[in-house]
């Protein structure tokens, strides 16, 4: 259990993981990064991997905001993986639609793309075409026109030869 002198197990868990070298990511992270440093002083530089950057403020948010904020306001909880979690995600709106894309029937790959196509960030071929990144917007699959989400889903002619 964590005072308001202290820290709560969530900061004092990273620097016990850092220490074990017997870890591989961690002896590459020491190497590279840290380098004899204090992981809960560590700041990353500006030539540091975006993916590690990331990290370092997730460790930061929860220095900051997580260990002040909630421990000291709900005094006798400890720390659980749950309630860190629970603290990083966003806590957006639920959405008419996920139950249609998101169940346990769902196979993976379509809920990922039933996911993408609500949130209307499907890249096909007439928006990379527009984007500049494709030198052209024809359809992959029939070669007749563009390629919208209209048309794969539900003109393309290739879409009636597929057994659904």
């Amino acid at each position: 259990m964590a005072t308001s002198g202290q820290s709560p197990r969530v900061a004092q868990e990273p620097s016990t993981i850092m220490s074990r070298l017997t870890y591989l990511w961690v002896k590459w992270v020491n190497q590279i990064y840290l380098k004899g440093r204090d992981w809960l002083e560590y700041s990353p530089t500006n030539n540091s991997s975006w993916s590690w950057r990331k990290v370092c403020k997730i460790k930061e948010l929860l220095q900051s905001q997580f260990i002040q904020q909630v421990w000291r306001e709900e005094k006798g909880h400890e720390y659980t993986i749950a309630r860190g979690y629970e603290f990083l995600r966003s806590k957006g709106e639920p959405v008419s639609w996920a139950k249609l894309v998101w169940h346990k029937y769902t196979i993976p790959k379509h809920g990922f793309i039933g996911w993408i196509y609500q949130l209307g960030r499907l890249n096909t071929n007439d928006k990379l075409y527009r984007l500049g990144i494709s030198e052209e917007n024809n359809c992959y699959l029939c070669g007749r026109v563009g390629e919208t989400i209209e048309h794969l889903f539900f003109d393309c002619d290739y879409k009636d030869d597929i057994d659904l």
